[in-house]
């Protein structure tokens, strides 16, 4: 099994964007055999930001975890720079 870091591409992580803003889930930490597969857990276990409406009144929309267009999904390797992988912070 391998470890895969989840989250919204740069150009959609701004607060308050169309598809990623409160109440919503921004990132996920999944332990599955291919990227494939950690995308359709995210998917499966995602909140309101579930999906990217491109046209509400048609139901036209894309899945934003399984799709690379609005979501990064990397490898989780030993090796590499010292980072944060989760952080978990309640607020209200």
């Amino acid at each position: 099994m391998k470890l895969w870091k989840l989250g919204p591409q740069k150009e959609y992580e701004v607060e308050g964007n169309f598809i990623f803003h409160r109440g919503s889930c921004w990132g996920f930490v999944i332990r599955a055999e291919t990227e494939e597969k950690a995308r359709k857990l995210a998917h499966k276990n995602a909140r309101n930001e579930k999906y990217a409406y491109l046209d509400r009144e048609n139901d036209i929309k894309k899945e934003t975890w399984i799709e690379p267009k609005y979501t990064y999904c990397k490898e989780i390797l030993a090796e590499g720079e010292e980072e944060i992988i989760q952080s978990e912070i309640v607020s209200g």
